[in-house]
C-alpha cells in the first residue's frame, strides 16, 4: 500500500486474547522484528518517520488469522508469526505502516487493556 505520510504512519501489531498477555508482549516482538527483517526498506522509512508502534488484540486465533487473510488480500504487507512452543499456532502479525491501515483497524482494542478500562476509555472518548 502507498505510504505517502510516513511521519504520521503508525506500525500496528496485532496479537490475540486466547494467550495471556505475558505471551502476547513477547508475540507482538516476533512479529515486528520478523517485519523489519522481511521488509527493510518499509521499516526503516516507518523508523525514521514517526516511529510510533500500537499494539492490538483480536479476540481469537481464528479473528486473528481472518484479518491477516483480508489485509494480505488487499495489498497490505503482513507478517505473521506462529509459535513453535504452542503448537505453530498463529500469535501475531505486523502490518506495513501506512495511510489506510489504521481504519481497517479501528474497532480493535489496545492489548494488554483490562476489558473494563477498555470500556470506560470509549465512552469518555465519545
Amino acid at each position: 500500500m502507498l505510504n505517502t505520510k510516513p511521519d504520521e504512519n503508525k506500525f500496528f501489531i496485532v496479537t490475540h486474547d486466547e494467550i495471556t498477555v505475558q505471551y502476547q508482549i513477547p508475540q507482538a516482538m516476533h512479529a515486528a522484528l520478523d517485519f523489519a527483517a522481511k521488509n527493510r526498506d518499509e521499516f526503516l522509512t516507518w523508523q525514521k518517520g514517526s516511529n510510533n508502534i500500537v499494539v492490538l488484540c483480536c479476540k481469537t486465533m481464528k479473528d486473528l488469522s481472518k484479518l491477516s487473510s483480508s489485509l494480505q488480500n488487499e495489498g497490505y504487507i503482513v507478517s505473521e508469526f506462529y509459535e513453535p512452543d504452542i503448537g505453530m499456532e498463529l500469535t501475531a502479525i505486523a502490518i506495513s505502516p501506512c495511510d489506510s491501515i489504521r481504519k481497517k483497524l479501528s474497532n480493535l482494542p489496545l492489548a494488554g487493556k483490562p476489558k473494563k478500562l477498555q470500556k470506560d476509555l470509549q465512552i469518555q472518548s465519545l
